[in-house]
């Protein structure tokens, strides 16, 4: 099977607004994520086009770091809902903040095959925006200790899991955001 592979990085605008671009679904979106998908998306529709019709693949693969998790997992749902309703989409993101409300990522859960979103141990962007402005992440939590020596699969159900990065009080570093795999996610903006 052919599958293709998007990558978004970015960095997380601070406004905590959202949006209904789902129509009819009641799902909310950061309307700062979805501004950003929107000005990427034509691009992107025209590469995919192009690609699905060389390579005959069944599927997509969107990654992510941060900002670019998050344009991720709504492009997979934009994409799978609006333009390929027939392809399979998988998502893996890292550092990612929480995309859009339960709604979002229950119709997420329901819509994408596959998604993992690593979190490097007390990396402060998954934490924002914060749960009490009705913001929730989509599941598979994987959440690694400081040093990378091991991980945790989360709650499959829900995208919070309090034995996971939930669990720390305060989950404020920037270096375990800037630094996944001992890898700078910045790499990947070619």
């Amino acid at each position: 099977m052919h599958a293709l592979l998007v990558c978004a990085f970015s960095v997380a605008p601070s406004s905590f607004a959202k949006t209904t671009p789902f129509k009819n679904t009641g799902a909310h979106v950061h309307a700062g994520f979805w501004k950003a998908y929107l000005d990427m998306r034509p691009k992107m529709l025209d590469g995919l086009t192009k690609a699905f019709g060389a390579t005959g693949a069944k599927g997509v693969i969107v990654v992510g770091h941060s900002l670019g998790g998050a344009m991720a997992e709504v492009a997979a749902l934009d994409l799978k809902t609006s333009y390929y309703p027939n392809k399979l989409f998988a998502a893996y993101t890292q550092g990612t903040p929480r995309s859009g409300d339960a709604a979002f990522a229950q119709l997420y859960s329901q819509q994408i095959s596959a998604s993992f979103r690593e979190i490097h141990y007390a990396d402060v962007v998954p934490h924002l925006p914060p749960t009490f402005l009705g913001f929730q992440h989509s599941p598979t939590e994987v959440w690694y200790n400081e040093k990378w020596s091991s991980s945790t699969v989360c709650s499959g159900s829900s995208g919070e899991d309090s034995t996971c990065a939930d669990s720390l009080y305060v989950p404020a570093s920037v270096s375990d955001h800037l630094s996944y795999h001992g890898v700078d996610p910045g790499s990947c903006t070619d």
